[in-house]
């Protein structure tokens, strides 16, 4: 099945709550929380649960629809990548930023957003 052209598992229905998670995603740039997609959509839908949020996102990201990232000290992110990029953490404030590395050598990166790199771990998934 297909939401915009994305092929989910097959035998997979598309639900209008499903529909409404990947819009969230698509459609708002960041790395979110489940918890934070959750309080975002239980304002449209009231009988939405956190249960079926979790359910959702994992059912997307073993589609490889949405990326998932885990962190140590944070809870698991959800986003929906548009464009191809890696990702800084900074252990000091606990943020994630977008690095676009076709635009750097990921090896030389020193200052992102004033933040000093001590060391660079690239992973591929």
């Amino acid at each position: 099945m297909i939401i915009n052209n994305i092929h989910l598992a097959p035998g997979r229905r598309i639900t209008l709550t499903k529909k409404a998670v990947f819009y969230f995603l698509t459609n708002n740039y960041g790395h979110f929380t489940a918890k934070e997609i959750y309080n975002n959509l239980k304002k449209q839908n009231n009988r939405l649960s956190l249960a079926t949020i979790y359910r959702i996102l994992e059912e997307l990201y073993v589609s490889k629809i949405l990326n998932q990232l885990s962190y140590p000290g944070l809870p698991i992110l959800y986003e929906y990548q548009k464009e191809q990029h890696a990702h800084f953490y900074c252990e000091n404030c606990n943020t994630i930023y977008d690095v676009n590395f076709e635009s750097q050598n990921i090896n030389t990166i020193k200052n992102i957003n004033k933040h000093y790199v001590k060391h660079v771990n690239v992973e591929y998934s």
